[in-house]
């Protein structure tokens, strides 16, 4: 798994970033992103917290999963 952190997330994030529709995305969110702070903001702390929560174990599982991939390729290459 070192091997994924070490190597393999920094050419994902290189990649990523040179993707158009990557980069549209990455512009869609950022313009949104006042709008998010702001309504987060406004929320009570409870709620705010559940909330961060929420968006981490969606962001977590994402990331879990392409770790597979990332495993799931490697063992095809052999």
């Amino acid at each position: 798994m070192n091997d994924w952190i070490n190597r393999v997330c920094d050419e994902v994030d290189r990649l990523a970033a040179q993707n158009p529709y990557f980069q549209e995305l990455d512009a869609q969110r950022k313009a949104l992103e006042p709008i998010y702070q702001r309504i987060l903001d406004s929320l009570p702390e409870s709620d705010r917290e559940n909330l961060i929560e929420y968006e981490y174990l969606i962001s977590e599982l994402a990331y879990q999963k392409i770790q597979v991939a990332y495993q799931l390729g490697c063992r095809r290459r052999v």
